[in-house]
């Protein structure tokens, strides 16, 4: 017995299926979306995982359990974002690279010896923050249910 057949027998009455594979029809949008929740889900583990070694390269040593909740809040933002609620999953990418630029801040005072790192972090993160917002406002996910309870999933770049 294949997986698809499997798949049919624990389905719901109402539940989508799949009709058939293909291309991927997702867009730019849509694949912007999910590399950024990936990375999302790449740095929220690095934060959660080693939040003094980070302090330390930025010199923010006194940051660390700001810097685990900023992880916690990248994991979080990651999961919308490669959902169908992107929007949603991109603007609190949008918040919490707010938070981030203001945090790196701090670490640009002429008294941290890390002061280059925090530098080129900073600099790093710019692009993460300024590309978000143009994405989400063109990011556009519907789901449009038939009679015969197939789900379509149509997304499309709307200009801001």
């Amino acid at each position: 017995m294949s997986l698809t057949n499997l798949t049919h027998i624990t389905r719901s009455e109402g539940d989508p299926r799949v009709e058939r594979k293909g291309q991927s029809s997702m867009i730019g949008a849509d694949r912007l979306a999910r590399a950024l929740g990936w990375f999302s889900v790449g740095l929220g583990v690095a934060e959660l995982v080693a939040p003094g070694r980070i302090a330390r390269t930025l010199g923010l040593d006194d940051k660390q359990g700001l810097i685990r909740a900023y992880g916690a809040r990248e994991v979080a933002s990651a999961v919308p974002t490669l959902s169908i609620d992107k929007p949603i999953g991109l603007a609190s990418r949008i918040a919490g690279d707010a938070l981030d630029l203001g945090t790196l801040a701090t670490g640009l005072q002429r008294d941290n010896p890390q002061r280059r790192n925090a530098a080129i972090a900073t600099a790093r993160e710019l692009p993460c923050s300024t590309s978000p917002p143009s994405s989400a406002s063109k990011l556009h996910t519907s789901v449009n249910r038939q009679a015969d309870a197939t789900i379509r999933i149509a997304a499309d770049c709307r200009a801001a």
